[in-house]
């Protein structure tokens, strides 16, 4: 029932056009401003099979997450932030690897490295290579690996 009536009240499209403050020249040429909810099943399927704990607790590799959070209101609209939270916190605890983090990125968007989506991308950048510079550091017995 609830496709149908999403289609009924809504239409068959959804427009996000709602983002113009994070949208830079050229973005409305590369990404899509129109999605169509009958895509919606098919992702909360994909979503039912992945978010699962047994899933998350079966990761071993390390893990970052990036998300938009300013901790004064603004974040993600598309992704919810506390279930990122809790599929971080479900991945094996004491046996986690010790580069895994949780990253939040106040000046963000839901799509973080686009070049058509303002955000800090410095920050972003920044997060990305202290992560990739404590897993090199750890696979090398904690010396330091020039860049």
């Amino acid at each position: 029932l609830g496709l149908p009536l999403m289609r009924w009240i809504r239409g068959p499209v959804r427009e996000t056009k709602g983002y113009p403050e994070r949208g830079q020249p050229g973005y409305e040429e590369r990404w899509l401003m129109q999605q169509h909810y009958a895509a919606l099943p098919e992702l909360e399927r994909l979503r039912r099979y992945i978010a699962q704990n047994e899933v998350f607790r079966a990761v071993r590799a390390p893990v970052l997450t990036l998300f938009h959070d300013d901790g004064a209101g603004s974040s993600d609209r598309t992704s919810s932030i506390a279930a990122m939270r809790l599929a971080f916190s479900a991945m094996p605890g004491a046996q986690r690897h010790p580069a895994s983090r949780e990253v939040a990125i106040a000046d963000g968007a839901h799509v973080l490295l686009s070049d058509y989506v303002r955000t800090d991308k410095i920050a972003i950048l920044h997060a990305i290579n202290r992560f990739l510079d404590e897993i090199r550091q750890a696979s090398h017995g904690g010396s330091h690996v020039p860049s």
